[in-house]
């Protein structure tokens, strides 16, 4: 049986449907169609964020400030591909997912080959590309949520929500933590303000909980980064478990950092009774990341043990349509590993569309 890692990745069988997907949405107003020919790139995202410009030719970059920079479209790092816009930096830039493998089966995507697939791929048109407000920007899913009530300068503090943290990076015994916010004084329409919360984490993987401490921040223009271990503010190199930007609070994992920190869901307890059983007899399956709600992040590119014990990644070769000004690219990942089989080594390709 073939993998992903021999395969360059996607079939024909599977994909003859995809060309013919979506033909009828309705075609954004705009200059010509454009006949770009097909471009590839591979990018290293194994162990920092990749960055990839489209144009004429798809082509990887290193902005010197991704956060600020327009330079780049897409950021990569392992599975998680994100656009240039909302949460994420400062472009504008959207996309829309045609989704023509969204539900293919776990033995049809094990057929599936980059060669196998590029015809279906250049027969994607213009005549495919939706409505300018079926394209969406990129968004954060934060896993910390309720924890003010209100808006703006009405804003309040929830501390009837206590969120469970855990730090998976010392596995294989985490770190089992909790806290929440006490209150918010001086809340503005895009900042809480000055937010007290208490909290507690242990310090080593055996040790008991300490006592519960109290932390007191200003959240304005600039995010404020918080060891919880450490019982101190932070920085953006850290080590952090939290991060007060605006109104959300985010926690080092997912699409806001890569420390791989865990948050259950808010439990609506007594902060007092959660002692460091209860925190451990959180089931596993409640955890999990800051995610993207973007086009990637809704409709995944990639799916995982597809054979149920090959533990690797497989593109599904969904074709993306990415728009930035007026300018429409389709675009396509294709590859996980490298031909040594090194992980997180991304292939992609694009075409300009208008």
């Amino acid at each position: 049986m073939s993998t992903p890692i021999q395969r360059s990745l996607l079939a024909v069988a599977a994909l003859t449907t995809l060309a013919a997907c979506n033909s009828d949405d309705p075609v954004s107003p705009g200059p010509d169609p454009i006949n770009s020919a097909v471009t590839e790139v591979q990018v290293d995202a194994s162990a920092t964020t990749a960055y990839i410009q489209l144009g004429d030719t798809i082509r990887a970059v290193t902005p010197v400030s991704p956060a600020t920079s327009t330079e780049w479209d897409l950021s990569l790092f392992a599975t998680t591909v994100a656009l240039n816009s909302g949460p994420t930096g400062p472009g504008t830039v959207s996309g829309y997912c045609l989704c023509g493998n969204e539900n293919i089966s776990n033995a049809a995507i094990q057929t599936l080959t980059a060669a196998g697939t590029r015809a279906a791929f250049e027969a994607v048109t213009a005549a495919q590309i939706p409505a300018d407000g079926e394209f969406v920007q990129e968004s954060l899913i934060p896993r910390v949520t309720g924890w003010f009530t209100g808006t703006g300068a009405a804003a309040q503090a929830n501390p009837a929500r206590t969120f469970v943290i855990l730090r998976s990076r010392v596995l294989p015994v985490p770190l089992y933590g909790k806290f929440r916010v006490l209150s918010i004084a001086g809340a503005t329409a895009t900042s809480p303000g000055t937010v007290t919360f208490e909290y507690t984490m242990q310090p080593t993987s055996n040790a008991p909980l300490p006592a519960v401490r109290t932390a007191t921040v200003t959240v304005g223009a600039t995010p404020v980064f918080f060891d919880l271990v450490a019982g101190a503010t932070s920085s953006a190199a850290g080590p952090w478990d939290i991060r007060f930007e605006g109104f959300v609070i985010r926690a080092n994992s997912g699409a806001s950092g890569g420390a791989g920190i865990l948050v259950a869901p808010p439990v609506d307890a007594d902060f007092a009774t959660l002692d460091l059983a209860a925190l451990r007899a959180t089931p596993n399956p409640s955890f999990g990341q800051d995610a993207l709600g973007g086009p990637f992040g809704a409709k995944p590119w990639y799916k995982y043990n597809v054979t149920g014990t090959d533990l690797q990644i497989w593109p599904n070769f969904n074709v993306y349509l990415v728009k930035k000004g007026n300018a429409v690219y389709k675009l396509q990942l294709t590859g996980y590993y490298d031909v040594t089989g090194k992980a997180r080594v991304i292939s992609a390709r694009s075409a300009r569309l208008r």
